[in-house]
């Protein structure tokens, strides 16, 4: 894990979406190295009918600077500091503005780097998914997570880490890969309940440690 490689893979995407990329991945290298639990996102695309190209690792680093910063990262704030954190029960993970410096901590991708809109057409997602495949499962290699909470709906993500037996987790699945866990879940801004999207995923880290 390196800057440069870091910027080969950023020279990549822009070269794919010409030079009109929206860069993710991991927002602070220096905490996410000290971080005992690697944790990677895997979300859909960023909202910005615009397109604009820009810096999603900046916003995540300032996160209340956008408006509308919970109804997305609420719970990815909330569940990625019960794992790191060991917490398994979700009325003792603090309110979510008072630890959302976690994002210093973790990883967040989309599979579309280009912005869309607040809603997004899973079909041409996983499109997209197929066409920038490799360069994608490039950049998962770099971060190098032992958590992988895939919210992108494209199921191959699971699929191409070579995974072992999924076991469905309510409406969620999740699996071992290599000496890690991916879960796939729900959009963080789906309309389900918290508590259970929590749990769906806490439980599973409990039993898979």
């Amino acid at each position: 894990m390196n800057i440069e490689k870091q910027n080969e893979l950023e020279k990549t995407f822009s070269d794919v979406y010409d030079n009109n990329v929206i860069f993710d991945g991991i927002t602070n290298i220096d905490e996410y190295k000290k971080t005992p639990v690697k944790i990677l996102w895997v979300l859909k695309e960023p909202n910005d009918p615009n397109q604009a190209s820009w810096d999603l690792r900046k916003l995540h680093k300032n996160i209340t600077e956008y408006s509308k910063w919970r109804r997305t990262y609420k719970l990815i704030i909330k569940v990625s500091f019960a794992i790191i954190h060991n917490l398994f029960d979700y009325k003792l993970v603090p309110n979510e503005e008072k630890i959302k410096d976690i994002l210093n901590n973790i990883a967040i991708i989309n599979i579309k780097k280009v912005g869309g809109l607040s809603s997004s057409t899973d079909k041409i997602i996983r499109s997209i998914y197929a066409k920038n495949k490799d360069v994608i499962l490039q950049q998962i290699k770099y971060i190098d997570p032992m958590v992988i909470i895939n919210c992108s709906t494209v199921i191959k993500v699971m699929e191409d880490l070579q995974i072992a037996e999924i076991k469905k987790i309510n409406k969620f699945k999740a699996a071992r890969f290599n000496n890690g866990i991916i879960i796939n879940a729900y959009h963080p801004n789906c309309r389900y309940k918290h508590n259970i999207y929590f749990n769906n995923i806490m439980g599973y880290i409990r039993e898979n440690k």
